[in-house]
């Protein structure tokens, strides 16, 4: 026969356990929001102040990234001649209008972002593959502690139902 403290522990267990990965779940989705905020406007800023002035020995700091977390940077004037490139990224082709696109290109997906001033057109882009693992590192950082009440959590319900059955 299954006690009454029995069935109140197994409630109380997959309870616990459907909130946590509940909280595991909304913490990465509100980590992923975050992080694509933090990160177009990264590329924003990059494109609207890259140039071809740019100080020669940040190339040999870039050139030990990893490919993955470089960032492409291209300036073209108004007939679509490249003026500027980052020498260390891959060469993207050139979006058609300002602002956020998603590309694919050879294999990797990429958020780029374009500004047209009239005179040049500059495009900053970033793999989507660099965004992802920011993201799942970031909401790992933030199960843990969800993950690490848990077994606190139940202890404590365990204690408490054990002293309300106890009566």
């Amino acid at each position: 026969m299954i006690s009454l403290r029995n069935i109140a522990m197994l409630w109380v267990t997959l309870l616990l356990i459907a909130i946590s990965v509940a909280a595991v779940l909304a913490s990465r989705a509100l980590a992923v929001i975050e992080i694509n905020k933090l990160l177009d406007n990264e590329l924003q800023q990059i494109a609207l102040n890259a140039g071809s002035g740019l100080y020669t020995g940040i190339h040999q700091l870039i050139s030990h990234m990893e490919d993955e977390n470089r960032i492409s940077v291209q300036v073209w004037d108004d007939n679509g001649a490249l003026i500027h490139e980052n020498p260390m990224a891959m060469r993207l082709p050139q979006q058609p209008a300002s602002g956020f696109h998603d590309l694919t290109f050879k294999g990797n997906s990429w958020r780029v972002y374009t500004a047209n001033d009239g005179k040049h057109t500059t495009q900053a882009a970033q793999r989507w593959s660099a965004r992802t693992e920011i993201a799942n590192h970031t909401a790992l950082a933030a199960a843990v502690p969800v993950l690490a009440a848990l077994p606190i959590a139940w202890i404590a319900i365990v204690l408490g139902v054990n002293a309300l059955l106890a009566r």
